[in-house]
């Protein structure tokens, strides 16, 4: 008798709800203000929790120079992300916010991990 594999898990309703419905998205990549805060109202506690997991949380005005620094590559780079592409929103932006936290040359984790001449 063949193994008959589970289906996968139902993706919870609070993961779901955690992506940017697809009018504010729309709005937001046209750069609507109202469309942006809604953006950054959904996305800030994961991006400030993935960047204090990081840094450690003793870091706080770091995290909050990355995570401004995060929202505005973000707001840069949105009209050209790509709904239904590799990522879901979230995923991309957490992206972004990692790579701002990882020092290197030129970066605001760089020159705040670099200790002073």
């Amino acid at each position: 008798m063949a193994a008959v594999s589970p289906a996968p898990a139902p993706v919870p309703i609070a993961a779901r709800a955690r992506e940017l419905d697809d009018v504010t998205l729309r709005r937001a990549q046209r750069r609507e203000p109202a469309a942006w805060r809604g953006l950054v109202l959904v996305y800030q506690g994961p991006v400030f929790a993935l960047l204090g997991r990081m840094l450690g949380a003793g870091r706080r005005p770091l995290i909050e120079d990355l995570a401004q620094d995060t929202f505005l590559a973000v707001f840069e780079q949105l009209p050209a992300w790509t709904p239904g592409g590799p990522a879901r929103l979230s995923t991309w932006i957490l992206t972004i916010a990692s790579r701002r936290a990882r020092p290197r040359p030129g970066t605001i984790a760089w020159r705040r991990a670099r200790p002073p001449p």
